[in-house]
């Protein structure tokens, strides 16, 4: 039965992967049109802004070229969140790209950004981007302390928009630690949000290959492969 998980699994993975690459393409030829249709600096920063959610999954070098390129453009006209997204995009991406030293400056610009402005939000946004720099060096005490902090305070605001990720990321921390009860927890809040959104198939889809691979770990090799199966049923 674990072997057979593991194997339907990759394949899913693989399947999966190859359908949202060309889907990607398309909301990036999308994006395009809608930037040089954009009408002020902030609209088109915005919609930059979309386009590297999009791109970063493909393309992490572009992805970081054009943050940085818009950076400057946000910082220009004073763009306040789109420099904050901006370096919380580039946090991520160099992150990925195993450049910490670039990553870790970015970190403590945001830092600085967040603090000058004294904005709750943007402080959550920080604690995840710190969350996410030691979880992929698998320093997963301080992603899961920074994780929570960020949580905290997105509960506190009731910012449903992100809670889903930092609760999926924070599951992976706890995933990565052996310790399943933490894992399943936060991976049912998530699953729970998700649900009550109604309009993130993807966002639910990746909670529960999560949790299919808790229940995997934990060794409730039905319990895995049912989860499993549900989420391939979102995709």
């Amino acid at each position: 039965m674990r072997r057979i998980f593991k194997i339907w699994s990759l394949i899913s993975i693989v399947l999966l992967g190859m359908e949202q690459s060309l889907a990607q393409d398309s909301r990036i030829e999308r994006y395009d049109s809608l930037i040089k249709l954009a009408e002020t600096d902030t609209a088109r920063i915005s919609l930059i802004l979309k386009k590297l959610g999009v791109l970063s999954t493909l393309n992490l070098d572009s992805a970081i070229h054009l943050a940085e390129s818009t950076l400057d453009e946000a910082q220009k006209i004073e763009y306040y969140r789109g420099e904050i997204d901006l370096r919380t995009s580039l946090v991520t991406n160099y992150s990925f790209k195993g450049n910490f030293e670039a990553s870790r400056q970015q970190l403590r610009l945001l830092e600085q950004a967040t603090a000058a402005d004294d904005d709750s939000s943007g402080f959550a946004g920080f604690y995840a981007s710190a969350g996410l720099f030691y979880g992929v060096q698998s320093k997963y005490d301080s992603s899961i302390y920074y994780y929570e902090r960020a949580i905290a305070i997105s509960e506190r605001l009731d910012d449903k928009a992100n809670l889903g990720t930092y609760y999926s990321n924070v599951a992976i921390g706890y995933l990565q630690q052996s310790n399943f009860p933490m894992a399943l927890h936060y991976q049912q809040k998530s699953l729970k949000l998700y649900h009550e959104l109604g309009d993130n198939e993807s966002g639910q889809a990746y909670t529960l290959v999560n949790m299919a691979n808790t229940y995997n770990n934990m060794q409730d090799y039905d319990r895995a492969e049912s989860t499993f199966l549900e989420a391939i049923e979102l995709c």
